[in-house]
């Protein structure tokens, strides 16, 4: 229970800053950036270290390459 408490502290902290930076396939680091976006009805500007926003399941996506040499689904 305390483990879900201070995740929960962390993902609504990191939703207050004003840019992120982090990977989108982190669905710790996705849903504090969405929660930026309904806060304020905007865009915050991020850089992905990853891959780029995946707005759909399972779509193509290049960023890092899996075992067989391809982009991977997010």
């Amino acid at each position: 229970m305390e483990l879900a408490i201070a995740l929960t502290i962390d993902v609504l902290m990191l939703a207050k800053c004003h840019v992120f930076v982090g990977q989108h396939t982190s669905n710790f680091f996705r849903t504090a950036y969405e929660l930026h976006s309904a806060w304020c009805d905007c865009a915050a500007p991020f850089e992905s270290l990853d891959t780029p926003w995946c707005f759909d399941w399972l779509v193509e996506v290049g960023g890092r390459a899996n075992e067989s040499g391809r982009g991977f689904a997010c």
